[in-house]
Order: structure tokens, then C-alpha cells, then sequence
């Protein structure tokens, strides 16, 4: 397998998973959650606020008994890997009343999937500080840097609906 492969692998599962970690409408149940979010997890959210894994799980648990009827949107995924089970997620994710970047530090274990860390950071326009800014839509286009190091990086430009 290639390290590009292994990277658009990586990427198609962890878009799977993010969207549970603001939607929290599926159906899932608390222990899915706590087997997502790392013991350690914490998230500092769009207005700077941190959160812990406690406050994360009552906040999904809660979702889940009031699910939202709105349609979020995530586009501008990349995916980067830190070390050998450690892959940074990041990509923009638009909401009714607001747009922002997104990044979240995934651990991959024997276990499955782990969220390690989350952040939200609002964002004034599509691509604010991105060199692909202004290219996003259905047709995906792939980048790395450099050659297999530990920083090889594999971008989507895609979109994706969350509802």
C-alpha cells in the first residue's frame, strides 16, 4: 500500500467519524461516544472556551435527546500525519449562523479511533489563509509534502453534507 493510499484511507474514515463530535444525531449512545473521545480528550471550542471529556459527553448525550434539524456542511478536509498513530484532521465547517476551521488530533489504535483533542476557530470567509482558497467543489485533487515524511499531507477538496 502507498502512503497516498494509506492517507485517502485515513481521511475516508475520520470524515466518517467527525461529523459525531458536533452532530450527535444518529442514534448513537453514550458509550459510542466514550469509546470515540480518548480518556484525555479535550476540546477548546469557537469562542476559545475549554472543554473536558466529561463536559464533551453530557453535551453529546444531550444532543442525542434533542437532535438538530439543521444541515451542516464540511468542506476543505486534510488530513496529516504526525506520528506513527497520530493523524491531524482539519477541514471548514459551515453552520446556519457561522462558518469556522476545524482541526482535531486523531489516535489510531488496535481499539479503533480516537479523538485526542478538538478546536473551533470562526472564520470570516471560505479559505481565509488556505493557498487553495477559491477551489473547492465535487472533483477531489490530492497534495503531499514531502515524500513519505512525517509530515505528508493529502488534501480534498470536497463537500460534504451533514444533516
Amino acid at each position: 500500500m502507498t502512503h497516498t493510499t494509506e492517507l485517502e484511507t485515513v481521511l475516508h474514515e475520520l470524515r466518517q467519524l467527525e461529523p459525531l463530535i458536533y452532530a450527535a444525531n444518529d442514534g448513537a449512545v453514550r458509550s459510542h461516544f466514550e469509546r470515540l473521545l480518548a480518556p484525555d480528550f479535550w476540546e477548546v471550542g469557537a469562542a476559545g472556551r475549554v472543554y473536558d471529556r466529561a463536559f464533551v459527553l453530557a453535551t453529546l448525550e444531550q444532543r442525542q435527546q434533542q437532535p438538530r434539524q439543521e444541515a451542516w456542511h464540511t468542506f476543505d478536509h486534510a488530513v496529516r500525519q504526525i506520528e506513527a498513530h497520530h493523524f491531524l484532521l482539519t477541514y471548514a465547517l459551515q453552520q446556519p449562523t457561522r462558518l469556522s476551521r476545524r482541526v482535531t488530533l486523531w489516535r489510531r489504535s488496535p481499539e479503533g479511533w480516537q479523538m485526542v483533542y478538538h478546536q473551533g476557530t470562526p472564520a470570516a470567509q471560505i479559505g481565509l489563509g488556505h493557498e487553495d482558497a477559491g477551489r473547492f467543489g465535487p472533483l477531489a485533487q490530492a497534495r503531499r509534502e514531502p515524500e513519505g515524511g512525517p509530515l505528508a499531507r493529502l488534501t480534498f477538496h470536497a463537500e460534504a453534507a451533514i444533516h
